[in-house]
C-alpha cells in the first residue's frame, strides 16, 4: 500500500509536500506510515517522520470512545428513552478499562 502511495504523490509531484496521514487505529496503517517513510526518505530525498506526523482521525477515536463507555454501562432498552442511573462503582468501573482508558489518553495526547 505504501508504494501505491507514494507512486500517487510523485504521479502529482507532492512527494515534497507531504506532511501528515491521518488514519484510524489499525495496526495496517502504522505498516503504511513506516514503509512510506522509507520510500520517501530513501527514493525522494524527503524527510518525513512518520511518528511526529501522524493524526488520528477524531471522528473513529471518539466512536472507540463512545463505544466503550456505551458497553461498560450494558445499556440496552426497547424505547428511545433510556433513563441513566450510574454509581459510583459504574464510573470506576468504566475509568478503569484498559481500551477505554488508552482512548481517553489519544485524545488527551492529540
Amino acid at each position: 500500500m505504501a508504494k501505491i502511495v507514494a507512486k500517487v504523490l510523485q504521479e502529482y509531484k507532492i512527494t515534497d509536500r507531504l506532511y501528515a496521514v491521518t488514519t484510524d487505529n489499525a495496526k495496517n496503517n502504522n505498516t503504511l506510515r513506516k514503509e512510506l517513510k522509507e520510500i520517501v526518505c530513501k527514493k525522494y530525498s524527503h524527510y518525513w517522520d512518520h511518528h511526529a506526523f501522524h493524526i488520528s482521525c477524531m471522528a473513529h477515536v471518539i466512536q472507540l470512545v463512545v463505544k466503550a463507555f456505551l458497553n461498560k454501562l450494558s445499556i440496552s432498552s426497547d424505547s428511545e428513552m433510556v433513563e441513566l442511573d450510574v454509581d459510583d462503582e459504574q464510573i470506576q468501573s468504566i475509568s478503569s478499562n484498559i481500551t477505554f482508558s488508552n482512548t481517553i489518553k489519544k485524545v488527551c495526547d492529540i
